[in-house]
């Protein structure tokens, strides 16, 4: 009797331009990607135990395999879908609406749609949060940047003291003489 393939731990991600998908089986060196117009299969031996892992999905959209790379590593396989016609996010992965257990979003490589005009600019390593500096972010916060922190003055300046630096009056001992 053979064992059923299992569905290895997948993340994914996507550009207006791009899919990123990362499969994660540890010495996953055998596998095979096959990839059509609107459809991806992986199918390898990994694991420890040299387990089947399999993944066969048919995407939202058409995309573009020869344009399309894949890059493994001893634990993972990352995969650059190029879509067919760049343009607005694809609302989903997938062209049905099931969800996947092992199918999740890569936070790391996500940006969301309106901000990804800049994306490889300035994204990387900070999941889509911009990876200008701290100044650059404070700036566009409204907090200013590089003389310390505008709106909040100098609290200690002007002679005034905060209350809590205030003397504390002693403690008196309530507790009731024993005579002895």
């Amino acid at each position: 009797m053979t064992d059923a393939a299992l569905h290895p731990q997948t993340l994914w991600a996507q550009r207006k331009d791009k899919l990123y998908i990362t499969i994660s089986v540890e010495d996953f060196n055998s596998s095979k990607v096959e990839m059509t117009d609107d459809q991806l299969i992986v199918e390898g031996k990994g694991g420890a135990e040299q387990k089947l892992y399999k993944l066969d999905f048919k995407f939202y959209g058409q995309i573009n395999e020869e344009k399309s790379h894949v890059k493994r590593s001893s634990r993972e396989v990352f995969i650059t879908i190029v879509k067919k016609e760049s343009g607005p996010y694809w609302p989903r992965l997938l062209s049905d609406k099931t969800k996947l257990s092992y199918l999740k979003t890569d936070f790391n490589r996500w940006v969301d749609e309106d901000d990804s005009d800049d994306e490889d600019s300035n994204t990387r390593g900070m999941g889509g949060m911009g990876g200008g500096n701290l100044e650059q972010m404070m700036a566009q916060m409204g907090g200013g940047g590089g003389d310390g922190f505008p709106g909040l003055g100098d609290l200690n300046e002007g002679g005034s003291e905060d209350s809590d630096d205030e003397e504390l009056p002693d403690l008196e001992d309530d507790t009731p003489e024993t005579k002895s």
